[in-house]
């Protein structure tokens, strides 16, 4: 009888059943030993991706780069794969958002998400790396800014954590807001990372590091402690100066190719396999990158000075191993589809899985939340449900699983008798609300202020009076605290 906190399993409970499968055993021994090709549905290719570089541990380079058309079919495929790896290095490179030569550097998100890509790499990781980010050249290892590493407990100067700080692109603020900032009260250095949600807080006894903790950035309230962060770089060049009471950096002509800019396609053939993605299409996609790239940059020297030639990314596409949605006479097919569900409420859902289950298929719901899972599963009647606990494997024959994973879209694949569905998808609520009104819109819940009036779509009118963070269930979150008329 498990406790009702005890921890499940995660949504890697899908990667056995790949792994295990005779042919896509086959097809990652051919990949491992040079480039081939396969046709994947496409709401496979995160779970695939995920097992593929699963397969290659023990191999040289262990990494494993997806070279696909956008900036968002990278971060997608990056979500959809981190989902079955938790804990591991996955990561995708987007594009500078700013091109050479326009005289604007990238946004501290995007800086923070190609250096943490690039750190990826480095550690042997999974990186989903989009058409535009393999024609843009990007400043050599030397000149990156690095990491900033906090631990608990650890000896390190306060002012020295300021400069580093600077040194890696952040900008120092009054409080933090936005990405790519820090600030400093006291013994204390709040920092909003590159690559964060949430920004985090340093709390310093003389040179000792004594608490570590994501924090509100409404109610500057802690969420939660933290034992390590990694805090990556907000711009993608080192700046000139260090002093983080000051502007930092040089100012450059506008409109200048910086020199010294580097390819960075053998930086990914060195430290991981690669794929392509739907490769005639990719190299489209590098194509057009270019070609728009070449009406800003009129001059060919500052072309190539910001640019890779795309005769050189068609060549590492070329040598990358094809996955395809379209059958091209491939060795090796793995098909799958989104999963057609209808249900609204459990006793529906029940009717799903029953049907799944009856047909022959593992089934594995992924719940975002631990809480969640574990009270829906309280409310079963006429399925039973397997809680494995975390490093336990799923069903080996017909039944359903709950495990926690963040899953999007999930999939059915006949060829492994394996679902993976979400449970936002399976467990629906009918809507019992009428037409909206319009009213006045909101870019954020930021934009309230003390005293605006509210409609709670159960208790009416309130009056919002400010931020709360409270902890519910296991899990800390900011809420709204209303008032209502008479003592609610």
């Amino acid at each position: 009888m498990q406790r009702p906190d005890a921890p499940l399993a995660g949504a890697e409970l899908a990667l056995p059943y790949l792994l295990d499968d005779a042919d896509f055993a086959s097809f990652a021994r051919r990949a491992a030993a040079g480039a081939t090709r396969a046709r994947v549905s496409e709401p496979l290719l995160g779970a695939l991706v995920a097992a593929l570089w699963t397969a290659r541990a023990g191999l040289e380079p262990r990494g494993l780069a997806v070279l696909v058309g956008d900036d968002d079919a990278a971060r997608a495929l990056c979500e959809a794969a981190s989902a079955f790896l938790p804990g591991e290095p996955v990561a995708f490179m987007p594009s500078r958002g700013a091109a050479h030569g326009s005289g604007l550097d990238p946004a501290p998100h995007l800086a923070g998400e190609r250096a943490r890509a690039l750190h990826a790499l480095a550690a042997g990781g999974l990186v989903a790396v989009s058409a535009d980010a393999l024609v843009e050249r990007v400043p050599p290892a030397a000149s990156r800014p690095r990491a900033v590493e906090l631990r608990l407990g650890e000896e390190r100067s306060f002012d020295d954590l300021t400069h580093e700080l600077a040194d890696a692109g952040y900008e120092r603020a009054h409080t933090v807001e936005e990405r790519g900032q820090f600030s400093v009260r006291g013994g204390l250095v709040d920092v909003f990372p590159s690559t964060g949600r949430e920004p985090v807080r340093a709390e310093f006894f003389g040179d000792s590091l004594e608490r570590l903790s994501a924090f509100s950035g409404f109610t500057q309230r802690s969420l939660r402690d933290l034992d390590h962060v990694l805090i990556h770089a907000a711009a993608e060049r080192a700046p000139t100066g260090s002093d983080p009471t000051v502007a930092w950096g040089v100012e450059e002509d506008e409109g200048a190719v910086p020199e010294g800019l580097v390819s960075p396609l053998p930086e990914l053939a060195g430290a991981a396999a690669l794929v392509a993605w739907n490769p005639d299409a990719l190299a489209a996609e590098v194509e057009e990158a270019f070609a728009e790239a070449a009406e800003l940059l009129r001059d060919p020297v500052a072309l190539r000075r910001g640019y890779v030639p795309v005769a050189e990314a068609r060549e590492l596409i070329d040598d990358a191993t094809a996955l395809d949605e379209m059958p091209l006479g491939q060795p090796a097919s793995f098909d799958a589809r989104p999963p057609a569900l209808a249900s609204f409420g459990v006793a529906e859902a029940e009717n799903e899985l029953r049907s799944l289950e009856r047909a022959g298929y593992r089934v594995l719901v992924c719940f975002p939340h631990l809480g969640e899972a574990r009270r829906t599963h309280l409310q079963l009647r006429r399925v039973d449900v397997a809680l494995p606990d975390p490093g336990a494997p799923g069903p080996e024959e017909a039944g359903v699983a709950f495990c926690v994973g963040q899953i999007r879209r999930g999939f059915v694949a006949p060829g492994l008798r394996l679902a993976v569905l979400p449970s936002g998808q399976l467990f629906r609520r009918r809507s019992s609300r009428g037409p909206a009104r319009i009213g006045r819109a909101l870019a954020t819940v930021a934009d309230l202020r003390p005293g605006d009036f509210v409609v709670h779509e159960d208790h009416g009118v309130g009056r919002f009076v400010r931020f709360d963070t409270k902890e519910v269930g296991g899990v800390v979150r900011d809420y709204l605290y209303l008032e209502f008329r008479g003592d609610d």
